[in-house]
Formats: structure tokens, C-alpha cells, sequence
């Protein structure tokens, strides 16, 4: 996670960096409870893992990147389609994922340090890029987009 431009004094930013770490700390949980054969628990926090960045997901695509793409595609869309067919894949990979089978905690494990570079590319690149090309209507597309994803919940308060 950077902290040179700023982007995370921004509300919207805010929460998708809270969801990419809680998210981090579910999948690294359950990898853990994987290795120590809690094989009933892994099943639990990967079911939150998944629930988690489904609503996550929703969020970034309905809101950041769907303006990042609409205004900015000559800028944006080439980078964010592969984000995207990376969520649909993990998700695919998440409901079918036998915690019990050791080559599929394996590729669970190899899918963790994935998820992590693929934050690290949102968080790098695309949350700084935000900041400096959105103005405010942008952002309240953003922000409708993320609470169209997440009914009942609030940004994080200043």
C-alpha cells in the first residue's frame, strides 16, 4: 500500500483499501488454518473471502473502474479488463476450491500471492490515477456505483 499521493484521504479510497485488507487477512487466515489441517474453518473464511470481495468487486467495477472506463477508456480499459476477468476467475476458483484436497490448497496458496499483486496493481496504479483525473461528478458516480454494491452501508466516516 502506497501513502506518497494522497489517495487515501479520499472517502471512496479509503474503503477499498479497508476492504483489500481485511480481504488479505481473510485469504491469509485461511491459508493458515489450510497448513494447520482446520480444514472446517479455512471452509468458513474462504466463504467470507469470497463474500467479501464479491462485494468488493461490485463496488469497484460498478463504481471506480465503470468511470474510469466511461471517461477515460483510451486511458483505462486495457488495464482494467484483465482486473476484472481476474475477479471472475478467483471467484470461479473460490466455489470450487476443495480445502481438503492438497493440490487445491496449493493453487489456494498461489491464488493468495496473487491476490495480493493484483491489489497492489488497483493500489499502485489505478487509486492514484482517481485522484488526479476525477472531478466531482466522477466521484459521485464512484461512490453510487460502491453503494449500489454495498445496500445499508456507509463509507467510512472522515
Amino acid at each position: 500500500m502506497c501513502n506518497y499521493c494522497g489517495c487515501q484521504e479520499q472517502t471512496l479510497i479509503r474503503d477499498y483499501y479497508a476492504e483489500h485488507n481485511g480481504s488479505r487477512d481473510l485469504a491469509d487466515r485461511a491459508r493458515r488454518q489450510m497448513d494447520e489441517g482446520r480444514y472446517d474453518e479455512a471452509r468458513e473464511h474462504v466463504t467470507l473471502l469470497l463474500a467479501e470481495l464479491e462485494g468488493h468487486w461490485a463496488g469497484e467495477e460498478g463504481g471506480l473502474f465503470a468511470v474510469m472506463v466511461d471517461r477515460y477508456p483510451d486511458d483505462f480499459a486495457d488495464y482494467i479488463r484483465p482486473l476484472v476477468e481476474e475477479h471472475r476467475a478467483l471467484a470461479t476458483f473460490l466455489r470450487e476450491l476443495d480445502v481438503t484436497d492438497a493440490e487445491h490448497r496449493a493453487a489456494f496458496a498461489a491464488q493468495v500471492l496473487e491476490l495480493h499483486e493484483h491489489m497492489m496493481r488497483e493500489e499502485d496504479s489505478l487509486f492514484p490515477a482517481s485522484v488526479v483525473t476525477f472531478d466531482g461528478e466522477d466521484w459521485t458516480r464512484a461512490i453510487d456505483g460502491w453503494q449500489q454494491a454495498h445496500p445499508g452501508r456507509e463509507l467510512i466516516a472522515d
